[in-house]
């Protein structure tokens, strides 16, 4: 089966409507984020951030994955095919309440009220978040 995106953005795309200027937030630079913002580039969107904690990008895959498994030049070489698409990373910004804040995934998750959203500075945000429960 083929996706039928292409690994480059198609130059027609540059003009089409304003919905591709949608500013998107991704949180975290980690294999979700960098597949996300390489798919939305590659379907046209042009401003989209990933904001990472770390100095370093790739996530796990970048410090726990070992490199007979996964090499470190093929985490590099896909995120130098995303930034080649025209997405931005950010590091040493991470989500909480002195940096990044985003009240409006607090209100969606019924924590605060709709009187206390503030106004996003983004349309869209991306949180994948990887947890592990040990069951005993």
């Amino acid at each position: 089966m083929q996706m039928r995106i292409p690994q480059v953005r198609p130059p027609h795309i540059l003009a089409e409507g304003p919905s591709y200027d949608t500013k998107v937030a991704l949180i975290g630079c980690g294999p979700a984020s960098v597949s996300c913002a390489t798919f939305l580039a590659r379907l046209g969107y042009r401003n989209l951030k990933i904001f990472e904690k770390e100095k370093y990008i790739g996530g796990l895959s970048s410090s726990e994955i070992p490199q007979y498994r996964l090499p470190i030049n093929v985490v590099h070489y896909e995120i130098q095919l995303m930034k080649d698409l025209g997405v931005e990373i950010q590091n040493e910004r991470k989500l909480g309440t002195s940096d990044i804040t985003i009240t409006v995934l607090f209100f969606l998750l019924k924590l605060i009220p709709y009187s206390k959203l503030i106004r996003p500075s983004f349309n869209l945000y991306f949180l994948f978040i990887w947890v592990i429960f040990q069951l005993d």
